[in-house]
């Protein structure tokens, strides 16, 4: 027999169980059945009532089926509060709508902020050397916009900021654009054609964004980033050096001259002190002997790097004790005049008719004074100011050539006591005084004696003695590189300090104008033989 279970009563049957919480989201104002109120109102009329006590039996049940709904409403509310979150893309600024309205006082002291980091640029990029009266008229604004702060008008403080904003920002940005330009070009990058690197790609980026932010009218921004790029240009110029080293050492490796001498003119310009470009460039770029000329009409032969003995063996005749012979390496070439700085070539530094002027006053006579004879009865201190001034004149480094520089050139690549490779010398090689009719006793027009040596140097033995920018001193013992002779601090205190002088003049023998013979005299002799000739460094810089 089946049997059946029956409720024991109306109010113990298990109510139904709410609605799913997404469902009860989709529908809107439910209106309760017209019974449930008309029940309402019949409560409202009698008054409150108490409330019937719950059967024990069904407490539990409708505690527990309450309870799981408000945890589902609870999830369900989480859930969809993160899908609209994340539909509305994590991570991203408020719109101008969810973004709290800044305080006047806070906005006022943005614009405060913004002009504090413009002023601050200023000085780092001197801005009053570029723009002296806009920065001065941005500094009184804003010390106007502080007292108005200070006051409380905070409106007349915000506009008074942007206006010294507008003021300071093209000035600033001026003075970034030029500082940077002037980095590149002190760094020789515009100077290197096609090649490119990781941080030169940067660089551009921030000079483009840089610029950008400029014609958006953010000059701010843009100094900044300006800045930002200066901080890169160092690292280009080492990455591009490193490319340039790269392929010049694969040229040089294939034997491929120009390619190598290509690179390396370029690598030279961003690392002027790289020693592989230096001996490469020295070598090879110049040839031995090659002329240039400058404004002042004069003459230039390359003398090219390489080591010789300096100084006489004992049998040389003529040979004196201080001409030690000794291994010396010249590591950089250069440039030297082809005769003796003339009178002529002297006033076109000094000034018109100088020369004549000086010599006058000296008492020379006559055929001591002439437009292509040597410039003599000069003081050492007064060939370098010439040296220094044509410098200035034609930006380029001229120079008194060094003792060794100097016999290096004369002997050409000889060894002999004379670079005609003989023994010995006649005044028909020379202006010498050989003790015949035949001696001219006065200066010759400057390369008008004998022939020029290996290297197309005239004058180098006899016709005036040439001032060398060292003080004279003893040969070191051994091998030296670049000699430069005493220093100053070691002969300041010297009341015998001397400079040397090279290459005999009109008024000595042959024994006197030997390649190795030398002598020296006080800095303070201006005598009628004694001249000088003048180096010119070679620019490897130079395009």
């Amino acid at each position: 027999m089946t049997s059946q279970i029956q409720p024991n009563s109306a109010s113990e049957s298990v109510p139904a169980p709410p609605a799913s919480v997404f469902a009860a989201r989709t529908v809107r104002n439910p209106q309760p059945p017209s019974s449930t109120i008309e029940q309402s109102q019949a409560e409202e009329t009698a008054g409150p009532q108490p409330e019937p006590a719950a059967p024990a039996s069904a407490t539990p049940h409708r505690g527990l089926l309450w309870g799981a709904g408000l945890g589902v409403l609870i999830v369900g509310a989480a859930f969809v509060w993160w899908q609209n979150s994340d539909r509305s893309g994590a991570g991203q600024p408020p719109t101008n709508a969810q973004r709290p309205v800044a305080a006047p006082r806070l906005v006022a002291l943005g614009a405060r902020l913004r002009l504090d980091k413009l002023l601050a640029l200023a000085t780092d990029y001197q801005v009053a050397a570029v723009a002296r009266e806009e920065l001065a008229a941005a500094t009184l604004t804003a010390s106007g916009a502080q007292s108005q702060f200070d006051a409380g008008n905070l409106a007349d403080a915000l506009a008074a900021w942007q206006e010294a904003e507008k003021i300071a920002g093209p000035a600033v940005l001026k003075a970034a654009r030029q500082r940077h330009e002037a980095l590149l070009r002190s760094a020789h990058l515009p100077d290197i054609p096609g090649f490119q690197s990781p941080t030169a790609a940067r660089l551009a980026a921030k000079v483009a964004a840089a610029e950008q932010s400029a014609g958006a009218g953010d000059c701010l921004h843009a100094a900044v980033l300006y800045r930002d790029a200066g901080f890169l240009v160092a690292d280009t110029v080492r990455e591009t050096a490193r490319q340039l080293e790269q392929l010049a050492a694969g040229a040089v490796e294939r034997q491929e001259t120009p390619m190598a001498l290509y690179f390396y003119s370029y690598l030279i310009r961003l690392d002027p002190d790289h020693p592989a470009a230096r001996a490469f460039l020295y070598r090879n770029r110049f040839k031995p002997g090659e002329n240039t000329r400058n404004a002042a009409g004069m003459t230039f032969a390359y003398i090219p790097p390489g080591h010789y003995r300096q100084g006489s063996p004992d049998s040389e005749v003529g040979h004196h004790r201080d001409e030690t012979l000794h291994e010396v390496t010249l590591n950089r070439g250069f440039f030297l005049g082809v005769a003796e700085v003339t009178q002529t070539q002297w006033d076109a530094v000094m000034g018109a008719g100088d020369a004549a002027r000086r010599l006058t006053l000296l008492k020379e006579k006559p055929d001591f004074i002439g437009a292509g004879l040597p410039m003599h009865s000069i003081r050492w201190d007064e060939a370098v100011a010439f040296c220094r001034t044509l410098s200035a004149r034609d930006d380029r480094s001229y120079r008194l050539p060094t003792e060794a520089e100097w016999e290096y050139a004369c002997r050409a690549g000889s060894s002999s006591a004379f670079n005609t490779g003989g023994e010995g010398l006649s005044v028909t090689e020379a202006n010498i005084d050989d003790a015949t009719n035949s001696a001219r006793l006065a200066p010759a027009p400057a390369g008008s004696s004998g022939h020029a040596n290996a290297w197309g140097l005239f004058d180098m033995h006899g016709n005036v003695w040439e001032w060398c920018a060292d003080w004279s001193g003893s040969y070191p013992a051994g091998a030296v590189s670049d000699p430069m002779g005493p220093a100053d601090s070691q002969m300041s205190q010297s009341e015998l300090a001397l400079k040397t002088v090279r290459g005999g003049g009109w008024n000595v023998s042959a024994a006197h104008a030997r390649s190795a013979n030398r002598w020296e005299t006080s800095p303070v002799a201006a005598t009628d033989y004694i001249g000088f000739r003048v180096v010119l460094d070679a620019d490897l810089t130079a395009p």
